[in-house]
């Protein structure tokens, strides 16, 4: 497995966002032009993270396709939680990643502050190429507080969720982002 981030874009803020996640994820950045010079890249040596614009269909075609021709999609080369589409919008309105083979996650572009988004998704990926398990501390910025709290009955889950359902409102979460995570956290729970 290589040490670069593989970044299958033309985009200048998809750059930005690379070059942030690689400062915080202790890779460096190896940009491909087309969908054929990064599955050569994928060939020589498998990347931890692969970022590929997918904002339009035919960008994420080309790169399946090129994937599928010359390394098979399923292949142990091919290892979809290392992929990373990046797209101007949500999962939802995009069926084509929806029902990529090769998913592993889709980023909704912030444009106007990319190096800051790549600064946070790098965190995420540092932490999730560590060997061992890892707790939020990993992931969230230093000046963040991270309470624990104990389960003992059912009456302190319901105050949990009643608290963090308050956090997220006063925070001006979209009632559909709160609900999805209210009911995971419900089921983890």
């Amino acid at each position: 497995m290589s040490k670069n981030l593989l970044l299958l874009s033309q985009r200048a803020e998809d750059k930005a966002f690379g070059e942030a996640i690689c400062g915080i994820s202790e890779l460096s950045l190896q940009v491909a032009r087309d969908p054929q010079e990064a599955v050569k890249l994928m060939q020589e040596a498998v990347p931890p993270a692969i970022l590929v614009d997918a904002s339009t269909q035919s960008l994420y075609a080309a790169f399946e396709q090129a994937v599928g021709d010359t390394l098979g999609l399923f292949s142990e080369s091919v290892q979809p939680n290392a992929i990373h589409f990046l797209s101007d919008t949500e999962l939802g309105q995009t069926p084509f990643l929806a029902q990529s083979p090769i998913l592993g996650s889709v980023i909704v572009r912030n444009s106007e502050d990319p190096a800051t988004s790549g600064r946070h998704y790098g965190r995420i990926i540092r932490a999730t190429l560590a060997a061992k398990p890892f707790g939020l501390a990993e992931v969230i910025e230093k000046t963040a507080k991270v309470q624990s709290v104990q389960i003992k009955k059912i009456a302190d889950k319901t105050r949990v969720l009643d608290a963090i359902k308050a956090y997220l409102s006063q925070a001006k979460w979209s009632s559909r982002s709160l609900s999805i995570v209210l009911n995971s956290l419900d089921e983890l729970l």
